[in-house]
């Protein structure tokens, strides 16, 4: 059997993320959790979905994977939900596996636009609470 994904606090500063950026970064995966397991999420054949960081996120990476597991139990199951920008804690939507989404948008100066940034407090509040309010668990949350 397969476990879950535990995302702790030395796996993200070992991946390049300040030390507030990754107990910011805790509390947005918690959120999810808990919204998943009061029911706000959908069941997958009888299980609820884990969220966490990208067990194979590298140091330095421009992006990190936020990943949704439907199925513990095996290597299927598991889809990206969001990426953060590790330089700035922005939460990006996916386009795949790969990389963001390129409708994410930027600004003159070229940096990408997000709804969300965990690195700011007001708006690290609202995604929590946004999250705590709908239960919305599916990525809705991302779009502006």
């Amino acid at each position: 059997m397969i476990k879950p994904t535990v995302t702790t606090m030395d796996q993200l500063t070992k991946i390049g993320f300040t030390d507030d950026l990754a107990i910011r970064t805790l509390s947005y995966l918690d959120a999810l959790n808990v919204c998943d397991a009061n029911g706000a999420g959908k069941k997958h054949g009888g299980r609820y979905a884990h969220f966490s960081v990208d067990a194979g996120a590298r140091r330095n990476s421009k992006y990190v994977r936020v990943v949704m597991d439907t199925d513990p139990d095996t290597v299927y199951g598991k889809s990206v939900h969001a990426f953060i920008v590790t330089a700035t804690g922005q939460i990006v939507k996916p386009a795949g596996w790969a990389g963001p989404a390129k409708g994410t948008g930027k600004n003159n100066k070229g940096e990408l636009l997000s709804k969300y940034t965990l690195t700011d407090d007001d708006s690290l509040a609202k995604l929590l609470l946004t999250l705590t309010d709908t239960g919305s668990i599916f990525g809705g949350y991302l779009y502006q």
